[in-house]
């Protein structure tokens, strides 16, 4: 079983790159030929992803055996593309497929509904607001609507298994702008949050509670880094190994891979630009298949 982070370039089908450790060292290597699809969430050895610039339905896609899942249309509302998820429900042993309209969500089992389910909200709060632009993630178990900053301080949760929405806030009061990063890793939530561009506290979320713990900081000042590396403008784009390699994206055409256990920085050369890619947590472990 391999983890790692896939990348494509937005907005097009092109070939995916896969980001991973082996044997302690990063691997950059080619995922897939002709994927059939624009990458938006990732579970499991699942992608959800997009065909022709189509708006919606997702399709689904197992980039192994190149077979492709056709999601029925949607009534309910406009959805906006990349704003759907997909996870793993391990009791029920199924995976599942969430979207939000509005303030609403909708729900379809992987093969075995026919048409997606209103999942009722009833206990959000009434102030309960889906952020206007939102970065969906996968956790074990969960799909999660995280605000792209600075476009709120709440974080939607929908458990796959028993179908409920919660809200959790962001961990700190808003004293001024901050950047902030949300990226899956693995049972939990991580988010980042800026201090000064080498500098980064990193806090994780338990799904299940919705308590988030400062799990540590991350300060790379006194690092020695590539010679090729331009570090103004840094960013993080997620996880090869959680919590113990980074990714970070530069505005040249390679990326940074921090070891936060051996203190060490590598270069990632690529074929082309962190800045206009898109980046998704994958791990090769498909537990159920029904088919795929």
């Amino acid at each position: 079983m391999s983890s790692g982070l896939l990348m494509q370039l937005i907005g097009t089908r092109q070939d995916l790159v896969f980001i991973s450790m082996c044997q302690g060292r990063i691997e950059v290597s080619e995922f897939s030929k002709n994927p059939k699809c624009m990458i938006g969430a990732s579970c499991n050895g699942l992608v959800l992803g997009f065909v022709d610039g189509t708006e919606f339905p997702p399709h689904v896609v197992n980039p192994a055996t190149k077979r492709l899942f056709i999601l029925p249309q949607f009534f309910g509302g406009t959805v906006k593309r990349f704003e759907s998820g997909i996870a793993y429900a391990a009791a029920s042993k199924q995976y599942k497929v969430a979207l939000t309209y509005g303030r609403k969500f909708a729900i379809l089992t992987l093969g075995v509904d026919h048409s997606w389910r209103h999942v009722p909200t009833r206990n959000l709060s009434a102030s309960a607001e889906k952020p206007s632009s939102v970065h969906v993630l996968t956790t074990e178990g969960f799909v999660h609507w995280a605000p792209s900053p600075p476009h709120g301080r709440q974080v939607m949760t929908l458990d796959v298994e028993t179908e409920i929405v919660t809200e959790t806030p962001f961990p700190l009061p808003q004293e001024k702008e901050t950047k902030m990063f949300y990226f899956s890793a693995g049972k939990y939530l991580s988010l980042l949050i800026a201090r000064d561009e080498l500098v980064w506290d990193v806090w994780e979320m338990k799904p299940k509670d919705g308590e988030w713990t400062e799990r540590l900081m991350i300060d790379m000042n006194a690092l020695k880094f590539p010679h090729n590396c331009n570090l103004h403008g840094i960013y993080p784009v997620g996880w090869i190994e959680y919590p113990d390699v980074v990714v970070f994206g530069t505005p040249g055409p390679n990326c940074i891979a921090y070891n936060i256990r051996t203190n060490e920085t590598d270069s990632i050369e690529l074929c082309f630009p962190p800045s206009g890619s898109r980046f998704v947590a994958y791990k090769s472990s498909l537990v159920s298949s029904r088919g795929c």
